[in-house]
C-alpha cells in the first residue's frame, strides 16, 4: 500500500518501528514469498493505511521501562490496540485492516486465484533487511546518470534522508555511533527490485 511520510521515526534491531506489521498472504502468489505486494494488485499502491493512533504508534509505550532493565533491549508494543490500522479505499472508505471487506476489494484487484489471509506480528515482517536507507542526493545522482527524474519511493527504502555532498553518502552510516543511532554492523545489502515510475507515483 501507500507509504507514509513521517517527520522521525523509532528504530532498533527489529527495524522502523511500526514498519510493515500487517502482511496479506495469497493463495496465488510464489510459496517462497507468499504474499500478496503492489505487484500483483496495482491498485493497492494508492490505498493509504493509518495508525487508529498515531501519538501511541510513534514509538514504543515500554521504551522508558525497556531502558531501564537494560538499555539495548528491544521493547515491545504494550497494548495491540495501540498499533490499530486503518485504510482508506479508492472510494474514500476507510477499513479497519482485519475487515473483510477490505481482504474481498483487493483480492478483487490481483485477480483471479487469489484468496487472502491477513497476518500480523509485533515486529517488522520484512522480505530481506529490516532498515534501508536511501538518500535524496543518491536518487537524484542516479536520474541524472540515467538522464531522467527518478522518484525516491520507486526504491521501496523505509527510511529516505536528506544528506550531503552527493550521492551514496548513506554508506558512511554503516558502523557510525550518534545520539540517535546504535551501533550498526555492516551488512551487504542485496537489491530490491524497483517499482516503475507510474507504480511509484500511484
Amino acid at each position: 500500500m501507500c507509504g507514509k511520510q513521517l517527520p522521525e521515526i523509532f528504530a532498533s534491531f527489529a527495524g522502523v518501528w511500526g514498519d510493515r506489521l500487517f502482511v496479506l498472504r495469497s493463495t496465488a502468489t510464489p510459496v517462497g514469498f507468499p504474499y500478496l505486494t503492489g505487484r500483483e494488485a496495482h491498485g493497492m499502491m494508492r490505498y493509504h493505511p493509518r495508525f487508529r493512533y498515531p501519538d501511541e504508534a510513534a514509538k514504543p509505550a515500554t521504551l522508558a521501562e525497556a531502558e531501564e532493565l537494560l538499555p539495548i533491549l528491544d521493547p515491545v508494543a504494550s497494548d495491540q490496540a495501540d498499533l490499530a490500522l486503518d485504510v482508506e479505499t479508492l472510494s474514500g472508505e476507510v477499513l479497519a485492516i482485519d475487515d473483510p471487506a477490505l481482504l474481498r476489494q483487493l483480492g478483487a484487484r490481483a485477480g483471479e486465484g487469489h484468496s487472502l489471509t491477513l497476518l500480523r506480528s509485533e515486529r517488522a515482517m520484512t522480505d530481506c533487511l529490516p532498515i534501508s536507507l536511501f538518500s535524496l542526493q543518491t536518487a537524484r545522482q542516479l536520474g541524472e546518470e540515467v538522464g531522467t527524474a527518478l522518484d525516491k519511493r520507486r526504491f521501496r527504502a523505509n527510511s529516505c534522508l536528506d544528506l550531503t555532498p552527493g550521492g551514496f553518502s548513506e554508506s558512511t552510516l554503516v558502523d557510525h555511533k550518534g545520539a540517535h543511532w546504535s551501533q550498526s554492523r555492516g551488512r551487504r545489502s542485496r537489491a530490491r527490485p524497483a517499482l516503475p515510475d507510474d507504480h511509484a507515483r500511484s
